[in-house]
């Protein structure tokens, strides 16, 4: 049993950080290095990046006509580019 507690002591941390792509996140994870990491190595570093999942359009738009997997990939495309501006 003292075996186990000595080579998990000695194994090191894991610290997770989440991350995305804001300045807070930036300032968050040069903190964590600066502050909890140990600069004599030993711990684990886990970054967390989560992101909001695609936009999902019906095949049929309200007027009930179908739409085209063109029309779909465009409309997913035109999403993604107004997100950036």
């Amino acid at each position: 049993m003292e075996t186990a507690a000595v080579a998990a002591a000695g194994a090191g941390r894991r610290i997770m950080v989440a991350v995305d792509e804001g300045e807070e996140s930036l300032h968050a994870l040069n903190w964590c290095l600066a502050n909890v990491v140990s600069p004599a190595g030993g711990d684990t570093l886990v970054l967390v990046h989560a992101r909001r999942p695609r936009p999902v359009y019906a095949a049929m738009d309200s007027a009930g006509y179908m739409m085209t997997s063109d029309v779909l990939a465009r409309t997913t495309t035109m999403g993604m580019t107004m997100r950036r501006v």
